[in-house]
């Protein structure tokens, strides 16, 4: 049985049908890609996935466990995570800190353990910052722990997004427009990095309109045009579909 499991996911906003019962699985440690135009459902799918969007209709579920109308703080715990078009950070806070924030999910401690922290508390404190640390090793900004995450570059600030989802002990990671505003050389690096996530076990579905980037990273794509499913294949079948080319050079190139 596939790790992510989506069924006639559909999503209606008023009269608009954002997503039309949109199915797809994904195995463990695959890297899937789900691309499209603007305005295909792509990102509305991401935030039915992890519960900022409640689904009209239709399932999901996460190595067996339903998504669908839990809260986002649940399928963090389920093993979800992801990274947000837009970034997300806490700007005046570090960027160690930033990732402790993701780590925090796996704690034990509670409301009264933050407050009043004992032995206990102060150890498992520090355990969140070593955890954090190796994070942003991972992610190659080990030596930017300190700096406020406002202060970072453009591209150290998506890679450090990346580190505090992966904090959280994911099963699988969506990553919503990673490569944007990114140049080449970052582009390159934000490759490397996803493979490395892979090599982990670590499961990686990306919403992305870099077409190099998908086709040389993607094991399978999964193409959407006006809320529907329309491919759903390897890049190079996908690349050469007529619905695709159709969807994204208009009705005469196909």
């Amino acid at each position: 049985m596939a790790l992510l499991v989506v069924e006639n996911l559909t999503k209606r906003f008023g009269g608009l049908l954002a997503v039309n019962s949109v199915s797809f699985g994904v195995e463990t440690a695959e890297i899937l890609s789900v691309i499209g135009p603007n305005g295909a459902g792509k990102t509305t799918l991401f935030n039915m996935l992890t519960g900022i969007y409640a689904p009209t209709t239709g399932s999901a579920s996460l190595a067996g466990r339903p998504l669908v109308g839990a809260k986002p703080h649940q399928i963090v715990a389920a093993g979800l995570a992801r990274t947000f078009q837009n970034i997300r950070l806490f700007g005046s806070m570090s960027a160690l800190e930033n990732v402790m924030v993701g780590r925090h999910s796996r704690t034990k401690g509670g409301f009264w353990t933050a407050l009043l922290p004992g032995k206990a508390g102060v150890a498992e404190e520090k355990q969140i910052a070593q955890r954090a640390s190796e994070e942003l090793d991972f992610v190659g900004l080990g030596h930017c722990a300190a700096q406020t995450a406002s202060c970072l570059c453009y591209g150290d600030q998506r890679r450090l997004e990346v580190a505090r989802a992966l904090a959280t002990d994911p099963q699988l990671v969506l990553l919503d427009e990673p490569a944007a505003g990114m140049n080449p050389q970052e582009t390159r690096s934000l490759i490397a990095l996803i493979r490395r996530i892979q090599k982990r076990g670590i499961t990686v579905v990306l919403i992305e309109h870099d077409m190099n980037l998908v086709m040389n990273l993607s094991d399978r794509v999964v193409v959407m045009n006006f809320g529907q499913k329309i491919a759903d294949g390897a890049p190079a079948q996908v690349r050469s579909d007529p619905q695709v080319i159709a969807a994204y050079l208009g009705s005469g190139a196909a």
